[in-house]
């Protein structure tokens, strides 16, 4: 009886010890068949540093809104008297001494300089920096950010909040479009751009007469030139190939134009 158990218990332990290598060969066999290939496998993703939100252009080509970088020093909290460090910036900028203590003083961290830099001049900068012991009280920085070169058409653009998000006009109205997706295999992502039927030459016109009261001048063929306001029912309209159509009756002008001066019966 006694070798019949243990016999048994042989048999139980060689089982225990079977098992678990017969599903670790299944995982693998499993690993190995096409369905389990198609499906990548990521080790520590990285993604991308760089998200280039699309820019808004007019009709013509030309930016209403760009991503652009900032080039400056930022400033760190240290022991060093301001104008010390004043000085040195002034030495890469336009600005003098003076005026850029004054803003170090009342707390600003980040004094632009308009010269675009190369690699090897932010080197031998860093290197100035090391040689007058202020490594630790500014830095060379560069900052993304989000610029309208066009003011009068600020209205129709919107802005964007500090997460490059739009909040008011074109993009809000356009955010997904214009946003960057970060990408698991790229260094760079760019949004789409949003070509706009406004005129900037008009557009500067129009706001020049009209200034913050909503008009809006639109082409013979019906679509807008110029537009001062925030309605977003006339912004759908301003989008290049939009299905939208100017929402509101406008009157015909002598030189073929059609002119829209505030709110009238929709069409």
């Amino acid at each position: 009886m006694a070798e019949n158990g243990n016999k048994g218990g042989g048999k139980l332990l060689s089982l225990i010890l079977i098992l678990p290598l017969a599903a670790l060969l299944l995982c693998l066999a499993l690993r190995l068949t096409p369905a389990f290939e198609s499906k990548p496998i990521y080790i520590d993703p990285v993604p991308s540093p760089v998200l280039v939100r699309g820019s808004i252009l007019d009709r013509n080509g030309e930016y209403l809104a760009i991503q652009a970088p900032d080039y400056g020093f930022a400033i760190h909290i240290s022991d060093a008297y301001p104008s010390i460090i004043a000085s040195f910036i002034s030495d890469y900028t336009d600005e003098n001494a003076i005026s850029i203590e004054e803003k170090i003083e009342r707390g600003d961290k980040f004094i632009v300089i308009t010269t675009i830099l190369s690699t090897d001049e932010i080197a031998a900068i860093q290197k100035r920096l090391s040689s007058a012991a202020l490594s630790d009280d500014i830095s060379v920085a560069v900052i993304e950010r989000r610029k309208y070169p066009q003011q009068s058409a600020s209205s129709i653009t919107g802005s964007v909040d500090s997460t490059f998000h739009g909040i008011s006009g074109i993009e809000k109205l356009m955010d997904s479009t214009l946003s960057a997706v970060p990408s698991i295999d790229s260094y760079i992502e760019h949004g789409n751009d949003v070509v706009l039927t406004i005129d900037i030459n008009m557009q500067d016109k129009l706001e020049e007469k009209y200034g913050k009261s909503e008009a809006a001048l639109l082409s013979p063929d019906g679509e807008v030139l110029a537009y001062t306001g925030s309605d977003e029912a006339i912004l759908e309209s301003l989008i290049a190939e939009s299905s939208s159509s100017f929402p509101y009756t406008a009157k015909a002008t002598a030189d073929g134009y059609f002119l829209w001066e505030g709110q009238e019966s929709e069409t």
